[in-house]
């Protein structure tokens, strides 16, 4: 949520009450998932190859401006446009005002791969997309202007 909202950083906070909690913890391996995660995160934007302070939240371009179906977008206008679906499914992204062609990148998360879709989107409408992956499962999308 911080990063799709335009932050920059995490900070982590995982309890007092576990075995391996925030006052004793000395083996920083039980933390193994997050860091991946982090650096999944870390590679997923440093792909965008673009200087990231120009993205600017969008939540209403995919369901609402107070993001309420959960899904976030961060996008510089007719350039690109990044979605984060915590839950995966169904999305529809608002590129009425958008102009040009868009090529779909899905995201996975969770194991950090990339797959570029062969669907290439034309802007000046309503687009809707699937991640195709299980409902539950964490998806990112990256609509890169090509033309």
């Amino acid at each position: 949520g911080n990063l799709m909202a335009g932050g920059a950083g995490v900070e982590y906070y995982f309890g007092y009450k576990a075995p391996q909690n925030d006052l004793i913890c000395e083996d920083l391996r039980s933390r193994d998932m997050s860091w991946d995660f982090c650096r999944h995160a870390l590679k997923f934007f440093r792909g965008l190859n673009m200087d990231l302070n120009t993205l600017q939240s969008s939540n209403e371009l995919d369901g609402g401006a107070a993001g309420e179906n959960g899904n976030w977008c961060l996008a510089a206008e007719d350039e690109i446009y990044v979605v984060y679906l915590p839950e995966g499914g169904d999305v529809s992204i608002d590129l009425t005002e958008a102009t040009g062609e868009y090529n779909v990148t899905w995201y996975n998360p969770r194991t950090g791969k990339a797959r570029l879709s062969d669907t290439r989107i034309e802007g000046g409408r309503m687009i809707d997309l699937n991640s195709t992956g299980k409902t539950g499962e964490d998806w990112a999308i990256a609509l890169r202007r090509i033309r």
